[in-house]
């Protein structure tokens, strides 16, 4: 009898790496939509206000930015406007630099299937991710407005006591 395990079928890790290339893009593009919400309606004059051009003027700056940001530069953007949990900010920045950590070069000792499996582990985190960030993009979108939790240290990076 073969007892031996069956290991699912996975990609090759130059699949993977494309892959994970993608839904990293994908993520910036995310988050830059989210930064730029975020940045319209943070002045108290676009309250209740629909977007306007200058929404693609700050989707472009913030998309230069985070495209090639490290995990610290990253977070830092996106707490900026201290809107989000820091628990939530920190698996942003623990991910991005893993995706540049991975994409300096993988341990040759590790199988293939290995390597597409740490590939596709970030992958999903920056799906999982992208899936909170249109939470809090839609909630800004909704309300057009966003209510900022400065001073609060569940949120606020620089909270003081």
């Amino acid at each position: 009898m073969n007892e031996e395990k069956t290991l699912p079928r996975i990609e090759t890790p130059e699949i993977a790496k494309n892959k994970l290339i993608q839904t990293h893009l994908a993520f910036v593009d995310c988050a830059s939509k989210f930064y730029a919400l975020a940045t319209f309606y943070s002045e108290t004059t676009n309250k209740g206000k629909m977007v306007d051009e200058t929404f693609q003027r700050f989707y472009d700056i913030a998309f230069k930015k985070l495209k090639n940001a490290d995990g610290q530069e990253f977070s830092y953007q996106l707490a900026f406007f201290a809107i989000l949990p820091l628990t939530f900010i920190d698996d942003i920045k623990d991910n991005i630099d893993e995706y540049h950590e991975i994409l300096e070069g993988q341990d040759p000792s590790l199988s293939d299937y290995d390597k597409s499996c740490d590939l596709l582990a970030i992958r999903d985190t920056f799906i999982d991710l992208q899936n909170d960030l249109l939470i809090f993009s839609r909630r800004i979108a909704k309300n057009r407005e966003i209510e900022p939790h400065y001073n609060d240290k569940a949120y606020d990076l620089n909270a003081r006591d």
